[in-house]
């Protein structure tokens, strides 16, 4: 089983694997869709029996003052796909600390602690920024965002962890996107939390070809990345509320 749409994986499987191989589909589906498609299918060749996924009871949890925020992302080790990163992070968060009475916390790899010190630069109350970014394994990020009110992300990995692991009726997943198509990749809620997004989908928008190839902004100047920048700090705001 192929846990992923770009065929060149598959290809490169075939000279060492002879058996057969179910992958995810290359359709325009959202991925939750495409995955449980996947393990369904995996399901029956093993002739497990069905289950029902659905969450019938929202999982009670107080809030607790507390905002996440992705202030990097958009890279592996593989990958630097920086036209998927939001620049305006440093503004929300000022704005988040000056606006609302939440603990906002940072969230990000080794490799975004530069943005992180940016961010910080820019908020007026430093004691009510938690900074997290490159200070916590992957393996204690789900319980660090299922702990939050809100998960304020682009479009990543940790936004699919949040839209997961966030199941109170209180708690809202918010999601920016630009490059990457919102019909494919928005996160769907597992329980009771909001999903919402933000999405301009400027003529150039989606370039993203869902294969596992990034390119590079056409544009140059004012206009580079603008299917992010037209996203503004104010509006990702308000839809806290």
């Amino acid at each position: 089983m192929l846990l992923h749409r770009d065929w060149r994986y598959k290809a490169l499987l075939r000279p060492v694997f002879r058996g057969p191989l179910t992958s995810v589909t290359r359709e325009p589906l959202p991925e939750l869709t495409a995955y449980t498609r996947l393990f369904a299918s995996l399901a029956r060749n093993l002739h497990l029996p069905e289950r029902d996924l659905r969450v019938s009871q929202p999982f009670q949890k107080a809030p607790s003052g507390r905002i996440g925020v992705l202030v990097g992302g958009a890279r592996n080790q593989k990958v630097d796909f920086a036209e998927k990163r939001w620049p305006r992070f440093p503004e929300l968060t000022r704005l988040l600390v000056e606006k609302t009475q939440s603990k906002i916390v940072l969230f990000g790899g080794p490799d975004d602690t530069d943005i992180a010190e940016t961010v910080l630069a820019a908020v007026t109350l430093p004691d009510r920024v938690e900074n997290l970014v490159g200070k916590i394994s992957l393996e204690q990020v789900p319980v660090a965002i299922a702990a939050l009110d809100a998960f304020i992300s682009i479009d990543s990995g940790l936004a699919h962890i949040a839209a997961a692991v966030m199941t109170a009726r209180h708690q809202k997943i918010i999601t920016l996107f630009g490059p990457t198509d919102p019909r494919i990749w928005a996160p769907v809620s597992s329980g009771h939390a909001g999903a919402r997004l933000h999405y301009k989908a400027r003529p150039c928008s989606p370039c993203y070809g869902n294969d596992g190839t990034f390119q590079p902004c056409r544009f140059e100047g004012e206009y580079f990345q603008h299917c992010m920048t037209d996203i503004s700090a104010e509006e990702v705001l308000k839809s806290l509320y």
